[in-house]
Parts: C-alpha cells; structure tokens; sequence
C-alpha cells in the first residue's frame, strides 16, 4: 500500500512539477514577448523614417519565429513614396492587394484573413488602409504578439503620414510667405525707381521750356533718372539669376578674368552712387588673371559693391581689394559705418532674409544669397566679418593650377 501510495504521490508532484514550469516557461516567454513589444514600440516612437521601423520588425520576427514577412502595400498610393527604397520585404503588388482588399471588407471589423499557407493582417489606423502584413501560418499559435506588433506599425505609420503632411503644409505655407514677401520687396524695389524716373523726366520736360535752361538741375534730374535705371536694371539682373539658380540651369562659360579690370569698370558703373563715399582700390603689383565665368563674377563683386553702398552712410569709406594668399584668389569688400549681430552673421547669405535692424534700406536680400551661389559653383567661399569700424565680405575662390597666371604689368 506505501509503494502505491508512493506512486501516485510520485506522479502528482511530477505533474505538478511540469505544470510549475511549463507556467515559468509561459511567464518567460510572455515577459520576452512584452520586452520586444516595448522596445519595438519605444524605436517606433522615436523614429520619423520606415525603414529603422521595418528593419527592427524584420529583426523580431526573423529572432522569434524564424520566419520572413511581407507586406503588400497598393501600387501608386498614396503611402508608395514611403515604401519605395525600403527593403525587399515590402511589395508593390496591385493585384495582390485588391485581392486581400475584398476579403477585409467582406470581414467587416476582423483585421486578420488566413489561408493555406500564410496569414494576413490589417495594417491601418484611423480608418485608414495602409496595406496587409503577410507571415508564415507556422506562427499561428502566436497571433495576439503579431497582432500588436502590427498594431504599433499601424500608429507609426499613421504618425509618420501625419508628421510629414504636416511639414508639407508647413512648408507650402512658408513657400506663401516667401513669395508674399518676394512680390512685396520686388514691386517697392521697381516702383521706388521707377517713380523717380517719371518725376525726373517730368521735370526735365518743364526745364526745358525753361529761359535760360538750368543746366544744373538738368544734370541733377539727369544723374536720377540714370541710377533709378541702374537699380532697376540691377535688380531685373538679380532676379534672372535667381531663376536660374533655382531652376540649375547655370553653365559656366570659363575665360580669364581681369578683377582688377573688374574693379575699375565697376567703379565707373556706381560713379553716381559713391560720389558721397571715399573708395579705397588697393590690388596686387601683377595683374591677376582668374579662370572662371566672367559675367557671374562681374555679377558677384557688383552685388558686393551695391551692398556696401546701401550699408553704409555718406563719407564712409569702401574698400576694395584683391589678392593671392594659399593658391586662392581673394576678393575683399569692406565698408565702415555698418555692423551686423553675431546672431545674424549666418544669415546673411540666406534668400530674402534682410537684417532686422535694418530694414528701412532699399534691400530685398536676393543679392547676397546670389553671391554665395557664385561663389558655391566656383568650388569658392565667402565670409563677413565685422571690425571695429565696419563690415567685410571675402570672396575666396580656388586656383587651379593649370588655370593660373599672373602677369607683369
């Protein structure tokens, strides 16, 4: 009778024993599970991308399972620009999707289709259809984690469609602003001009009936009309070059240019404006000649002369200077009188933006921003730097070796 007993109290406690860790095995494989849920979840949280997403859901299931996955989103929806340098494991399958598509309304609220080999689930959050996430029938005994690790897919790529429409709208909006205030400064910057040329020539038709005729107020009339016409011409020229800069459309039409040549042509060209300013030429004893575009160069010292002029007040001094220092060919333009925050300094080569404590100048923050493009597509840089008494802008532009001579004069 004590072995029987024996027996059966032996086999209880065997049972038992199973049961304990088939339970601890459960515990166990459930808290892995919930590791994985929680990590899963914490790195879509933290993403704002697809494939960090899919590769870590790609990791899971290929550690958990052993099995791959696809998901088959509709060709040409509108989730494809997501989906299209992701990895292999997404497919753009039409005909695969209106098939999984029809079954999924005909379940109404179930989210989960099955068949012969593999199992199907809903990827879609607020109403939503994003796809069908698409695994072996091998894990069948483990819908209730695929499921959720579907489920956390879903948010994350509702979240990430919403995060991105809304940038977009953001930067539609921004772009609105920008032109708002592009058509703004454009048409006070033509109608500025152009204002004081039909006053001038009105002016001028009446000095002319004039006895005898007042030759200095013909010069004077004279000298407006001309730089009113010079600063819309300036600005029409800006214009066009931003256009093709946005557009990526500048080819570069490579000659020797002279800037001390350029100097002097432009000092001629603004002689009207800096009749109130002292200019400083200071170039090298040799002619340097630089292998680049001619005209966009021209155009990039022109834009820096203009700005030192509009910064600057009557008898202030403007320098302009040129040299070779390191295989480079520097271009220097300062002006006294100016001085720009430290905040703002990396800002100032920005399209349309204008400094904001001086935004009573005749500026529209184009001809800076064309400098720096200038100087981008010549491999060059250019910096500000403020001094004591004012403010510099240095051109640096690389000499290619083949390319550089210097003559003697």
């Amino acid at each position: 009778i004590s072995f029987f007993i024996f027996i059966v109290l032996s086999s209880f406690i065997n049972k038992q024993s199973n049961f304990i860790k088939e339970q601890r095995d459960a515990l166990q494989t459930r808290e892995k599970y919930l590791n994985y849920l929680y990590e899963f979840s914490k790195d879509c949280t933290a993403t704002d991308k697809f494939e960090p997403m899919i590769v870590k859901l790609l990791t899971i299931v290929d550690t958990l399972f052993f099995v791959d996955f696809k998901i088959f989103i509709k060709q040409k929806s509108s989730f494809d620009e997501y989906f299209k340098n992701s990895l292999n494991n997404i497919q753009e399958n039409e005909d695969k999707y209106n098939d999984l598509n029809q079954i999924y309304l005909s379940l109404k609220d179930k989210s989960i289709i099955f068949n012969e080999n593999e199992i199907y689930f809903a990827i879609k959050n607020s109403g939503t259809l994003f796809g069908f996430f698409s695994i072996s029938k091998e894990c069948k005994d483990n819908l209730s984690l695929i499921e959720a690790l579907v489920r956390i897919l879903s948010i994350t790529i509702d979240r990430i469609h919403f995060v991105n429409e809304l940038n977009k709208n953001m930067l539609l909006k921004e772009r609105e602003e920008l032109l708002d205030t592009l058509l703004s400064s454009i048409s006070h910057d033509l109608k500025t001009p152009l204002y004081s040329i039909i006053c001038a020539s009105d002016m001028l038709e009446d000095n002319i009936y004039l006895n005898p005729i007042n030759h200095d107020i013909i010069k004077t009339l004279n000298e407006t009309i001309h730089n009113s016409a010079t600063s819309m011409e300036m600005l029409i020229e800006n214009l066009i070059d931003i256009a093709r800069i946005e557009d990526k459309s500048i080819k570069l039409n490579y000659d020797w240019c002279c800037i001390d040549e350029m100097f002097s042509v432009l000092i001629k060209e603004f002689e009207q404006k800096l009749k109130s300013r002292i200019v400083d030429i200071q170039v090298s004893e040799h002619t340097i000649l630089y292998w680049g575009d001619c005209v966009l160069i021209t155009q990039l010292i022109k834009n820096l002369i203009d700005n030192a002029i509009k910064y600057s007040h009557e008898s202030s001094l403007i320098i302009l200077k040129t040299f070779i220092s390191n295989n480079l060919v520097v271009i220097d333009i300062f002006n006294s009188g100016s001085f720009i925050k430290e905040s703002e300094i990396e800002y100032v080569f920005d399209k349309f933006y204008r400094i904001k404590e001086q935004k009573d100048t005749n500026g529209n923050g184009i001809g800076l921003f064309i400098c720096k493009s200038i100087v981008k597509i010549h491999s060059g840089n250019i910096y500000v730097t403020n001094h004591d008494n004012g403010v510099s802008f240095r051109v640096e532009l690389p000499i290619l070796k083949e390319f550089h001579k210097i003559e003697v004069d």
